[in-house]
C-alpha cells in the first residue's frame, strides 16, 4: 500500500512578511505539498515562494488574479 499525499492548498494576497514561516511551518508538520494561488498581490510573496521552490520542489504557486 502507498502512502497517501497530503496536499495544501491556499490563497494569499499581500502575505509576503508571512509566507515562509506558513510554508515551512506546514512542511515541518507532514504535508507533502504545497499550492499558494495569489490574488492581486502587491508584495513580493511571488519573490518569497520562488526563493522557497528553489529548494523545495514540493512548494509551487500561480496567480489567480
Amino acid at each position: 500500500m502507498t502512502k497517501p499525499l497530503f496536499k495544501i492548498c491556499a490563497v494569499a494576497k499581500d502575505e509576503g512578511p508571512y509566507l515562509a514561516e506558513w510554508v515551512f511551518h506546514h512542511l515541518h508538520f507532514g504535508f507533502d505539498r504545497i499550492h499558494v494561488y495569489l490574488n492581486r498581490t502587491s508584495d513580493a510573496s511571488a519573490a518569497v515562494l520562488d526563493r522557497i521552490a528553489r529548494n523545495h520542489f514540493q512548494v509551487t504557486y500561480e496567480y489567480i488574479d
